[in-house]
């Protein structure tokens, strides 16, 4: 069977302690995102999409990128069995970042005394995902011929 070509595009991602699995959001930081799903929503405020996607690393725990590199995986009925939900996709690194910069900033600001150290270690963290997948295609390099 062919191996499936997935869009990737920038995602902010919430990380969360892989090894704790409590669900708590300790920042955000941008990554690249298979995307598996598209969905599109027409309300009177216009169209919304939403999107199922693959990050390529999951979790955090002491700082450290926590596995090998992730792709879409399938059950034995073609339900994706790793996907997230995201609201936010975007074609360049610096539109997420923009993004990623202001929620950080939202969820930091309620711990001020700790603002400082909670941003450097979502970049500390933000740069090693992006050093573990650098073999991942840019979304500007690749996406022009699959939209």
């Amino acid at each position: 069977m062919e191996e499936m070509i997935y869009p990737i595009k920038y995602a902010v991602m919430p990380v969360t302690n892989y090894a704790k699995n409590d669900g708590l959001v300790l920042g955000y930081i941008v990554t690249k995102a298979y995307i598996v799903t598209e969905r599109i929503s027409y309300t009177p405020n216009g169209k919304k999409s939403s999107y199922d996607v693959v990050y390529p690393i999951k979790g955090l725990k002491s700082s450290e990128v926590m596995q090998d590199l992730r792709k879409p995986e399938f059950d034995s009925t073609g339900i994706c069995i790793n996907l997230d939900h995201n609201n936010n996709i975007f074609d360049t690194f610096d539109e997420a970042k923009a993004l990623s910069t202001e929620m950080n900033n939202n969820l930091f600001r309620l711990d001020i005394a700790h603002f400082t150290e909670q941003t450097e270690r979502m970049q500390e963290f933000e740069l090693k995902v992006l050093e573990k997948t650098f073999s991942i295609p840019n979304p500007e390099d690749i996406n022009k011929n699959i939209r």
